[in-house]
């Protein structure tokens, strides 16, 4: 009754023990309630407990600032952290909040210094993040392939009282599905969900990265399965809805992908929704909209190079698109797309008896002005 008391009147909670304060923090996590989180969190703050509870609660209060997208709170929670001495997590923290905000270079050099001081093998793999969000594929791969084997040797040989680690799973499992292989993700994801026996807060980590291997392999009916699993604990939770999107994204039904994306674009934590949702609207042909969409997260992360590629793509195919519209052409824009138009070549291309055959081409007329249009479509 006391704690429930004090939730209802603020200024009771400065008169609460260390412990009672405890209580109500972990009260507040297991409902995922992150302003109370926060609150709890800062209040305990401001009691004289030992170093090492401070820095546990720092490490509370970062994250709970992180989730609602207080970005630059989350770094000050972090940073504190790290006036007590170097801190892996505390450096892994900032580089997740850099990758978020688009700020790559920092993010960069924050993996880096965990790297030097823990070298855990999960840092791999988000160094390999890293390395794509910059534009390097084969060092993305092979730092994440890197990660996977580290991981792997970690794992113990015989289950630890019957069971595996759960959240060593979990992160071999996450590893797995950055190097698209669903199947291996699948399994060590299941070991790990067998292994936390109820535990909310970790369920819903991996009902959510279940939802996603699931999209990503266009199932949408169990897609949809751990969709709901990951909102049954926390309703309307921004990454259940990603994966729903997702996955209608990959099945071709662009309105409903669009629709999910819009409801957590706003989200600060999943930004990375205008880019898939970008991808849905050039599907639909809507040019103007994917390309609003693409560079508002440009603005965001100014870094990201496969974005600045989409940009540059959209545009031009936006021009073509728009040019065959007025020519009454708009059944051939898949096959220029599909064939690179950036190089334009296609377009001389058509005047090859061989290539008009296959294309259906057999009008003169729509050669000519084709090849008309060359020069406008340069410009």
């Amino acid at each position: 009754k006391i704690l429930m008391d004090a939730i209802v009147q603020d200024e009771n909670l400065v008169n609460l023990s260390v412990e009672e304060l405890q209580k109500l923090l972990m009260m507040s996590l297991s409902k995922f309630d992150f302003f109370e989180t926060i609150k709890y969190s800062n209040v305990l703050l401001s009691k004289n407990i030992e170093q090492v509870g401070k820095i546990a609660v720092l490490n509370l209060l970062g994250n709970a600032y992180f989730e609602i997208g207080k970005f630059d709170e989350a770094l000050n929670a972090f940073d504190e952290i790290l006036e007590y001495g170097e801190d892996s997590k505390a450096l892994i923290a900032k580089t997740n909040i850099n990758i978020y905000r688009g700020n790559y270079s920092e993010g960069k050099k924050c993996i880096e210094k965990a790297l030097e001081i823990g070298n855990e093998p999960y840092n791999h793999v988000l160094y390999g993040d890293l390395k794509r969000l910059l534009g390097n594929k084969v060092e993305c791969n092979l730092e994440i392939e890197k990660g996977v084997q580290k991981l792997i040797d970690k794992t113990p040989l015989i289950p630890i009282n019957g069971q595996y680690l759960p959240m060593h799973q979990f992160q071999i499992s996450s590893a797995f599905v950055r190097l698209k292989q669903y199947d291996e993700a699948l399994n060590y994801l299941d070991q790990a969900i067998k292994s936390v026996k109820g535990n909310k807060i970790a369920l819903h980590s991996m009902y959510s990265l279940k939802a996603y291997i699931y999209s990503k392999l266009k199932n949408l009916d169990e897609c949809e399965k751990y969709a709901n699993l990951t909102e049954s604990i926390k309703p309307g939770h921004y990454e259940a809805i990603y994966s729903r999107g997702l996955c209608y994204y990959r099945i071709g039904q662009y309105q409903k992908g669009i629709d999910e994306f819009s409801k957590i674009s706003d989200h600060p934590s999943k930004k990375k929704s205008y880019v898939k949702r970008a991808k849905c609207f050039y599907q639909l042909r809507q040019f103007d909209n994917a390309l609003d969409d693409l560079k508002h997260y440009h603005n965001i992360a100014p870094d990201n190079v496969l974005v600045n590629i989409l940009i540059e793509k959209y545009e031009t195919e936006s021009k073509i698109y728009n040019w065959l519209g007025e020519l009454d052409l708009v059944q051939y824009f898949p096959d220029f797309s599909r064939e690179g138009m950036d190089e334009l070549e296609i377009i001389v291309d058509l005047t090859e008896e061989e290539i008009r055959s296959e294309l259906n081409i057999n009008n003169d007329q729509h050669v000519n002005i084709l090849l008309e249009g060359i020069e406008k479509l340069q410009i």
